[in-house]
């Protein structure tokens, strides 16, 4: 089975959960469906004031995803939002987190190809290996959360970039269903969002795809009668590929 069809049930195309999203706000059943679920635990307060597009980084930084998300987001009238999990383990196998530790620069190069420059190892990785993020410092000494957001307001001075910690309302979400601790999580892109994220399916990442992702969304699925809306950021084809967290070569200057 390729990696593809193993996902491809998961997302929905960006025109589509657009509309769809229009359609579910409208439809006073699902709405009540919705309230009845998150009585007992809110959903964070800037989804419940409008619907958002939402990224979910382990951290906001600038690297070719954000960019390539940004890009995105220009031509829509929803406003986007970020949630970070900063309590999350630094865990060097993730590749994501790995190369927010490691920072790959690349260039365009002359037939258009993204070729990389270099790299720059800004946290010890054996030491930090499974510390919560906020309390990781890099190895010049500034924390490590605001090393990239830091890196983030220096590269892209004007634009308006709105982060959350996301890590308190999650880790208490989790509470409500220990075996699916993602079903809180994901009902949030039932009506009140639409969440913008790849779920790669290999390596060290297929057992949370496997095992947390896909059973929450397929009961989801079964609660509301609709899936959550999730939109892959970049193509699902080439989503395990690092280059997604590599950094444009501008950005070495900030560092």
């Amino acid at each position: 089975m390729s990696v593809f069809s193993e996902t491809s049930g998961l997302y929905t195309s960006l025109s589509e959960a657009l509309l769809e999203l229009e359609r579910r706000r409208n439809d006073k059943k699902l709405q009540q469906k919705v309230n009845n679920y998150f009585a007992s635990y809110p959903c964070p307060p800037e989804l419940a004031v409008e619907p958002r597009i939402v990224m979910a980084p382990p951290l906001v930084s600038p690297n070719l995803e954000l960019e390539y998300f940004l890009n995105v987001c220009e031509s829509l009238s929803m406003r986007s939002i970020f949630y970070e999990f900063r309590k999350d383990k630094f865990v060097h196998l993730n590749f994501e987190k790995h190369y927010l530790g490691k920072l790959v620069f690349f260039r365009k190069n002359i037939s258009g190809d993204n070729e990389i420059t270099g790299s720059m190892r800004i946290v010890d990785f054996e030491k930090d290996q499974g510390k919560p993020m906020d309390e990781i410092k890099t190895i010049q000494g500034e924390n490590f959360v605001d090393f990239h957001h830091r890196l983030v307001s220096e590269y892209l001075p004007h634009t308006n970039i709105e982060i959350h910690d996301f890590s308190e309302w999650f880790r208490n979400s989790c509470l409500f269903s220990p075996e699916l601790p993602y079903l809180r999580y994901l009902g949030l892109f039932i009506r009140d969002g639409i969440l913008f994220s790849n779920f790669v399916t290999e390596k060290y990442q297929s057992s949370f795809t496997h095992d947390r992702v896909i059973p929450a969304f397929e009961k989801l699925k079964e609660v509301f009668g609709v899936s959550p809306l999730i939109v892959p950021i970049e193509p699902v084809e080439t989503d395990s590929e690092p280059f997604w967290c590599y950094y444009p070569e501008e950005v070495r200057q900030f560092v």
